[in-house]
């Protein structure tokens, strides 16, 4: 039964209290058989054209907090993940989830605005940008999402979020340095971590931030998570190096954190073809982080094909509080 690698994790280094981490909860909403199931009852469409294009920043207001953003004077957290992609039809683009606490003024379907203006190295502005959104919710995390269309390269880009009356009320600025993606190359996405993956109801349009072939990944911007919870650690495989059916793949998991290195061997690691793309393929880990200390902790994957000996790893920090 193919399932959307979603696989178990078991202790490679013994350790007290290590020795194997417990299966996934059969109860949890999206186990590997919910996700199975209701990928098998998924009708595929082909995918459309995107039906939001972004607009040149040119409202007065927005502007105006762009030019006269300091990260010090912003009291609100506005968190950013970004990620270099290609969409279903082989366009490259950035992606990038913005997120916020939950609150009276973020709720889930709240209308609002993503603006922002991006500069090169060189400081020269390659991109000013507004767009209508919405706010969904997952957790106490408010989430917003926009697709920029930008080359590799090394940026620095400054993103707000307005409400009501065009006033902006949340303010970031991030560094982007997306890489260039080598077509037809065996690479891997970077490493994201999502506190919630789920098949999307809908197809998407081609380059719909975070969402590959009809899985929604949600990151959590603040990389915080509870020791109740069970965060995923998800990549996108791009052209593994397989004949025919699913690539063979070995995987295992080194976790860095309050009590020293913990290494875990990934067994069952099944990758998901994903929809509408050309031999991508999806991979996620979920990691339970019941009896993790309090602390940062850096998780770094290790991907080996098996056929080649093609070896690739991606990382991610993350805390539990």
């Amino acid at each position: 039964m193919r399932a959307f690698a979603v696989v178990s994790l078991f202790l490679a280094c013994a350790a007290p209290g290590w020795a194997q981490v417990p299966a996934p909860d059969p109860e949890r909403r999206h186990d590997r058989d919910t996700i199975e199931r209701q990928m098998e009852d998924f009708e595929w469409r082909k995918a459309r054209d995107r039906r939001d294009l972004l607009r040149p920043l040119a409202t007065r207001r927005f502007v105006d907090a762009v030019e006269r953003f300091a990260p010090a004077a912003t009291p609100a957290a506005l968190h950013a993940t970004w990620g270099e992609f290609l969409s279903g039809t082989g366009e490259y683009f950035v992606a990038v989830a913005l997120s916020h606490d939950v609150d009276l003024a973020f709720h889930a379907g709240r209308a609002c605005q993503v603006f922002g203006e991006v500069r090169d190295a060189t400081g020269r502005r390659v991109l000013g940008f507004e767009t209508k959104s919405t706010v969904s919710v997952t957790g106490n995390q408010a989430h917003l999402e926009v697709a920029l269309p930008l080359p590799a390269g090394a940026y620095t880009a400054v993103l707000g979020v307005a409400l009501g009356r065009n006033d902006p009320v949340l303010m970031t600025r991030v560094l982007l340095q997306p890489a260039a993606i080598a077509p037809g190359a065996f690479e891997v996405s970077r490493l994201f971590v999502s506190g919630d993956v789920y098949p999307m109801p809908e197809p998407q349009v081609p380059d719909e931030p975070f969402a590959f072939g009809s899985i929604k990944v949600v990151p959590r911007g603040d990389r915080t998570f509870s020791s109740s919870e069970e965060p995923w650690l998800f990549v996108v495989v791009r052209n593994p190096p397989a004949a025919a059916g699913a690539p063979q793949l070995g995987a295992r998991v080194l976790l860095e954190g309050p009590s020293g290195p913990r290494t875990f061997a990934v067994a069952d690691v099944t990758p998901l073809r994903l929809r509408g793309f050309e031999n991508h393929w999806g991979l996620g880990v979920p990691l339970r982080l019941a009896g993790f200390a309090s602390g940062d902790y850096v998780a770094t994957l290790e991907l080996v094909e098996r056929g080649s000996g093609q070896a690739l790893s991606r990382q991610a920090a993350f805390a539990v509080r």
